[in-house]
């Protein structure tokens, strides 16, 4: 795993990032702190020639809310135990 500096292609922030040069499948690439968009997945919430964006780009982008808006509200308000 490695550490990368990257700017956003949506918002512009300088983002420290990490990327695993492993790949799973030959295919798919594991980050952190940002998405690569050249992935075949995640290339479905790209704008016009974006190629990475940060993690608060993607989570405030409407098809990406749609999806995952869930899994985003759990990691923002965990449960509270009482």
């Amino acid at each position: 795993m490695s550490e990368i500096i990257i700017t956003c292609d949506r918002c512009g922030k300088v983002i420290n990032g990490i990327i695993d040069e492993f790949y799973l499948d030959k295919s798919i690439k594991l980050t952190g702190g940002f998405y690569d968009l050249t992935d075949n997945y995640w290339g479905q919430f790209a704008r016009w020639e974006e190629e990475r964006i940060c993690d608060d780009c993607m989570h405030s982008d409407p098809k990406y809310i749609s999806m995952y808006g869930d899994l985003i509200k759990r990691r923002v308000d965990p449960p509270v135990n009482e």
